[in-house]
C-alpha cells in the first residue's frame, strides 16, 4: 500500500518544524497501520445561499402552518399565511447553508479537507 501525507495536513503557521515532522510521521504511521493512505481531501465548495432568507445563527425557527382563509372556502390558505411560511423556509435554508459552510471551513482549517 502507498502512503501519502500532504504538507497541508499540518498548519505551519501554528506548528514549529520539528513538531510538524513528528506529526507527519505519526499520520504516515497511522496510514500504514490502517493499510492505506491518509491524505487531506479536496475542499468542498461553499454553498451559495440564494434563498433570500436570513440565517438564524444556531436556531432554525419553527415553520408556521399556512392558515385557511375565513369565509366560504376555508380549505384554501391565505396569501399572507403562505408568505409567512415561505419566509420561514427561506430563513431555515439560510441557517443550514451558514452552518454547512462553517463546518467546511473548520474541516479545512483542521487539515481534513
Amino acid at each position: 500500500m502507498t502512503q501519502s501525507v500532504n504538507a497541508r495536513s499540518v498548519n505551519s503557521a501554528i506548528v514549529d518544524l520539528p513538531t510538524k515532522a513528528l506529526l507527519l510521521g505519526i499520520v504516515a504511521d497511522i496510514g500504514t497501520a490502517l493499510g492505506g493512505t491518509i491524505s487531506p481531501q479536496p475542499a468542498i465548495t461553499a454553498l451559495t445561499d440564494s434563498s433570500g432568507g436570513t440565517s438564524g445563527g444556531n436556531t432554525i425557527a419553527a415553520i408556521a402552518v399556512a392558515s385557511a382563509s375565513i369565509g366560504a372556502d376555508t380549505s384554501a390558505a391565505t396569501v399572507a399565511s403562505v408568505n409567512v411560511s415561505l419566509g420561514e423556509v427561506k430563513n431555515a435554508i439560510a441557517t443550514l447553508a451558514a452552518k454547512v459552510n462553517a463546518i467546511n471551513a473548520a474541516l479545512v482549517a483542521a487539515g481534513v479537507l
